[in-house]
Order: structure tokens, then sequence, then C-alpha cells
């Protein structure tokens, strides 16, 4: 502060006031001349906008005036012919004349009538056929989605596993029955008659091996559940030589 006003060393001190105030002035001088630029150069920009516009107008105008002395041009004798050779068009694009030909030679088409017996026959068909599709969808589904294999096994299932229950002669363990589960086939047999297995066939379908098991309830019931690699579909048996479930009732 001290220095603004003394001014640099070996300066005359008296002058030193002087000389800030001027630097000071100078300063807004420069900030007020710049600021009347930019209001004026503002302006400038305004009025090139304005005549601008004024042009744009005045061209719209013109254009409008033309459009509508070209909508008032009187019709001349060569449009005239022109209309009177153009060809009326149906809405399916033919020419409409020849449209009112055919139409009179289709009135004097004879038309023959259906067989009224041939009908008969063909409703009555129908309706057998629809009875027969109504006693399909009547049709309850097999308890527990499976069935029963006289003499060897009930059987049921969901969508992920199936269920397999086989009667056994009371009072057996483990170590008593034969079981040999694969992918695709299945074993059973008590080992005091292996001849004669209860079960021995190939599987309608593929099973998951490892998550598949066994196990003997109460001593007089086997049970096996076997888990399908298809979780997605119904089988309609168990062994390929098994009677067939209707899937379609599930």
């Amino acid at each position: 502060k001290t220095d603004f006003f003394a001014g640099p060393p070996g300066s005359d001190p008296s002058q030193g006031k002087q000389k800030a105030i001027d630097t000071v002035n100078e300063a807004v001088r420069r900030h007020a001349d710049l600021y009347a630029k930019t209001i004026e150069a503002k302006k400038t920009k305004e009025t090139k906008a304005k005549a601008k516009k004024k042009v744009v107008k005045k061209v719209v105008k013109k254009e409008v005036k033309k459009e509508s002395k070209k909508v008032a041009k009187p019709v001349t004798p060569q449009d005239a012919k022109v209309e009177e050779d153009v060809i009326e068009m149906g809405a399916d694009g033919f020419d409409m004349d020849e449209s009112k030909d055919v139409s009179e030679k289709l009135k004097e088409t004879t038309i023959e009538e259906p067989d009224s017996k041939t009908t008969e026959t063909k409703k009555a068909d129908d309706t057998k056929k629809t009875d027969g599709d109504d006693d399909e969808e009547k049709k309850p589904p097999p308890v527990g989605n499976g069935g029963t294999v006289d003499g060897k096994y009930v059987w049921s299932q969901t969508l992920s596993e199936v269920t397999i229950t086989i009667p056994l002669p009371s009072k057996l363990r483990g170590k008593d029955v034969l079981v040999d589960m694969g992918k695709n086939k299945l074993k059973v047999a008590l080992k005091t008659d292996l001849k004669n297995p209860i079960v021995d066939d190939a599987l309608t379908n593929t099973i998951i091996l490892d998550d598949s098991l066994w196990t003997i309830e109460d001593g007089d019931k086997l049970v096996l559940q076997l888990t399908k690699l298809s979780q997605m579909e119904w089988w309609d048996a168990v062994c390929q030589n098994d009677p067939k479930i209707d899937t379609k009732t599930i």
C-alpha cells in the first residue's frame, strides 16, 4: 500500500499519489470502453436479425401469392381432353366398365346347390369328432400321474422324479434284495430267486444315476426313487415293455 502511493524507489514522493489515481482511472476507462463495445455489438446483431426476418417474411408472402394463382388457373381444352381419356378404376385396380360386364356374366351363371345328404353326413362326422375330443378332455389324470404294472409294482411321478413301490415278502432287509440301476435300465430281484427277477427291462427314459436311490420300508416294501435326466416331460411308462398311460390327461 505504501509503495503504491509513494511510487517506485528514487521517484518524487509528491507525485506518487497522483500516479496512483491516474493508474486507477486508466483501468476504469479500459473497462468502460470494453462494455461500450459489447453493447454496440449486441445492438448490431439484433438489427441484422430483424432485417433477415423481414426478408424471409417477404419471400414467404410472395410464394403464397404464386400458389394461389396456380389454384385459380382455368381448365384448358387440352386438360379437358386428358380427363376424357382417363379410365375409371375400382378399388381393386380394374376398369369399372369391364367389372360391369363381369357382374352381368355372374348373374347368368347357375350355382349348383350342395347335396343335402352329403352335408348332413359331414355334420354327423364333425359331431362325432367333437364328442371324442370332449371325452378325452373329461378323462381324469391317473393316480399319482403314474400307473400299476400288475404283479410287479405301482409307480407315480413328478416332473423331476419317478417313484416305484414294489411289494416284498415280510421281514426282508437290504441284503436280501438285488437292485441294479443303470442310466437306461433297471433290474430288481430277490436273492433267493435270481432266475425270476421282479423287474428286468430297459427304461423308457434316461435317469441321473448318482441322484437315484432305493430303500426298504416297513420290511415289506421296496421303494425306488429315480431322478429324471429331462425334468420337463412326463413319462408314459417306467419300462419299455410296461403298459402306457395317456400323458395328455396329466
